[in-house]
């Protein structure tokens, strides 16, 4: 089940949001080496 999400937020380029993560919060997952990756959205300068 957790490989069929994250196949999906892979392919469908899903923004994942927590508090967790370093600022700004957002990233995205990618696949990378057999397994998945957290690639940080990069923050927007602009308000």
């Amino acid at each position: 089940m957790r490989r069929h999400v994250f196949d999906m937020a892979c392919t469908e380029r899903f923004l994942i949001g927590g508090t967790h993560l370093h600022f700004p919060g957002f990233a995205h997952l990618a696949r990378w080496s057999g397994g998945y990756r957290l690639v940080p959205e990069p923050r927007a300068l602009e308000m």
